[in-house]
C-alpha cells in the first residue's frame, strides 16, 4: 500500500541515505534504476527515485517521491511487482524499510493534507460569502432605489403634481 509521509530531512540528506538502506538490508541485492529531478524558479525541488530489489528470481519495484514544495521534505513510495510472499508482502516490507530509514512520520502528511484541504474549503467559502455578500447588496440597492421611486411617484400623486 503506498505511503505518504514526512520527513526531518532535507532531500539531499534522503537521497544520500537511501541506497544504504535498501540495498543493503536483508539478502537480497538491489540497484537504483532511474532518479529525475525537477526544480521551480523558488528552487523549489521534485525528486523521483526508481529502485529495483531482487527477491531471488523475482523483484519489487519501489518508486519513492520527494518533494520540499511546502517548507518541508514530503514523500511518498509505493512498490509493485511481488505482492504476496509465503510469510509477508515484500513490498509493504520494502514501504516500511524506506520510512523507517528517512525517520518519516506517516501521521504528520496525512495531517497537513487535511489542514490545507480545509484551509483551501474555508478560502472558498469566504471567496462566496463575499460574493453572496456582494449579490445581497446589489439586490437590495435596486430594491432601495425601486421603492424610493415609487414613494416619490406616490407622494407626487397625493400632490397632485
Amino acid at each position: 500500500m503506498p505511503k505518504d509521509f514526512t520527513i526531518p530531512l532535507t532531500l539531499e540528506e534522503a537521497v544520500n541515505k537511501l541506497p544504504a538502506e535498501i540495498f543493503n538490508k536483508g539478502i537480497y541485492s538491489g540497484e537504483l534504476k532511474d532518479k529525475y529531478s525537477i526544480k521551480t524558479e523558488e528552487e523549489k525541488e521534485c525528486i523521483i527515485l526508481l529502485y529495483n530489489k531482487s527477491l531471488g528470481n523475482e523483484s519489487v519495484t519501489i518508486n519513492v517521491t520527494l518533494d520540499n514544495f511546502c517548507g518541508y521534505t514530503r514523500v511518498h513510495c509505493a512498490t509493485s511487482g511481488i505482492t504476496e510472499g509465503i510469510f509477508s508482502n515484500p513490498g509493504e516490507k520494502l514501504e516500511r524499510i524506506v520510512v523507517k530509514a528517512l525517520g518519516g512520520d506517516l501521521t504528520q502528511f496525512t495531517n497537513d493534507s487535511n489542514e490545507n484541504l480545509l484551509i483551501d474549503i474555508s478560502e472558498k467559502l469566504e471567496n462566496s460569502a463575499v460574493e453572496i455578500k456582494e449579490k445581497a447588496e446589489g439586490f437590495i440597492n435596486t430594491f432601495s432605489s425601486k421603492l424610493d421611486k415609487k414613494k416619490k411617484d406616490k407622494d407626487f400623486k397625493k400632490r397632485g403634481l
